[in-house]
C-alpha cells in the first residue's frame, strides 16, 4: 500500500514542479518515463535496506488537449501514459458508447492472474524492479468521451476465464485456456471483455434494469453515462460476480477456497476505478449529479 500510494504521489508531484510546458507527445512520453523513475526511487527511499519497501503495479498518465490547427486530421484530444503491471485503461467512446480496451497485451501471461507482468520497487537481485511489461501508450479521444482506468480486481472479473467460460464456448477446440496460443488467446478474451464492460457501464446486463429504481425514468429514458454511474456499475458488478466466493470463506474461515471458476466465478483482488469524462472542466457549468452515494453497497442511487 505505501508504495503504491509513494507511486501516486511522486509522479503528481513531478508533473507539478518539475515540468512547466509539454509541446509534443514524445515531450511527454519522456518525461513519464522519468517520473517512473523518480517514483520508484522513492519507493525505497529511507528504508534501512532496499528490501523492506514494497511493490506496486501502475498506471499514470496525462489528458492533453492536442493542437489541430496545423493538422487537423488529429483528435481534439489525447490520453497519453504509461503502464507497468496489470492495470487497464479502457476508452469509453461518447459516440458509439462502445468501450475499447486501450491496454490489450499488457499482461503477458494472460491465462495467469497471478503474474501481473511487471511492478515497480524492488524485485530482482540488487532491488531493481520488473520492467517486463512497461509500456508507453497514446489514444486519440474527443470530447465527451470517458477513459477508465481499473486494477485487476476490476478486470479480472470481466474475464471471461475467471467467469467460468470454457474455451469450447467461443469456438475454440481445445479443454483448457493455458492451450491456446497467446495471441488467439488475447483476441478472444479482449473482444468479449469489450463487449461485456460496454453492457455493464450501459446498464444492459441488468434485465429489470433495477438501478433506475427511484427515479421518475420512463422505460425509454436514456441515461446520461457519467463517471460516477460507471464506476459504480463497475464496482457493483464485482461485488456480485464474487460473492458466492466471500459467502463460502466466511462461512468455512480455515479452509482454502477451492479453485473452481464454474462453482466460485470472479476473482477476490484490490478493486479500483477511476473515471473521467474527455473535455475541459468548466465548475460553473456542474450539474448535481444523480449518484447520491459511490459507496457500492448503496443500492439504488
Amino acid at each position: 500500500m505505501q508504495a503504491s500510494h509513494r507511486l501516486r504521489d511522486h509522479f503528481m508531484d513531478y508533473f507539478t514542479n518539475e515540468v512547466k510546458s509539454l509541446r509534443t507527445l514524445r515531450e511527454i512520453s519522456e518525461h513519464l518515463v522519468t517520473a517512473i523513475s523518480y517514483a520508484n526511487y522513492y519507493i525505497s527511499y529511507d528504508k534501512k535496506t532496499v528490501w523492506m519497501a514494497g511493490t506496486t503495479t501502475g498506471l499514470c498518465g496525462l489528458l492533453v488537449e492536442l493542437d489541430t490547427t496545423k493538422d487537423p486530421s488529429l483528435p481534439p484530444w489525447a490520453f497519453v501514459f504509461v503502464s507497468i503491471g496489470d492495470c487497464k485503461c479502457f476508452k469509453f467512446d461518447g459516440v458509439t458508447q462502445a468501450c475499447q480496451d486501450i491496454t490489450v497485451g499488457n499482461r503477458m501471461n494472460i491465462t495467469d492472474a497471478r503474474d501481473p507482468g511487471g511492478r515497480l520497487g524492488p524485485h530482482h537481485k540488487k532491488g531493481d524492479p520488473d520492467l517486463r511489461n512497461l509500456e508507453l501508450y497514446w489514444i486519440g479521444c474527443n470530447e465527451g468521451d470517458m477513459v477508465l482506468v481499473v486494477s485487476d480486481g476490476v478486470h479480472d472479473n470481466l474475464d471471461p476465464q475467471c467467469l467460468g467460460y470454457e474455451p469450447s464456448e467461443f469456438g475454440l477446440n481445445v479443454k483448457a485456456w493455458d492451450e491456446i496460443p497467446i495471441a488467439d488467446c488475447t483476441k478472444t478474451k479482449t473482444k468479449f471483455m469489450n463487449e461485456y464492460i460496454t453492457k455493464i457501464i450501459l446498464g444492459a446486463d441488468k434485465e429489470d434494469n433495477e438501478d433506475i429504481i427511484g427515479f421518475n425514468a420512463g422505460p425509454n429514458t436514456k441515461r446520461i453515462i457519467s463517471p460516477a454511474l460507471a464506476s459504480k456499475r463497475l464496482i457493483r458488478h464485482c461485488q456480485d460476480i464474487t460473492q458466492k466466493s466471500r459467502v463460502w470463506m466466511e462461512q468455512n474461515p480455515q479452509e482454502a477456497l477451492e479453485h473452481d471458476y464454474k462453482k466460485f466465478p470472479g476473482k477476490l483482488d484490490h478493486t479500483t476505478v477511476v473515471a473521467c469524462t474527455v473535455g475541459c472542466y468548466d465548475p460553473n457549468n456542474e450539474k448535481p449529479s444523480q449518484v447520491q452515494s459511490l459507496r457500492p453497497e448503496v443500492w439504488p442511487f
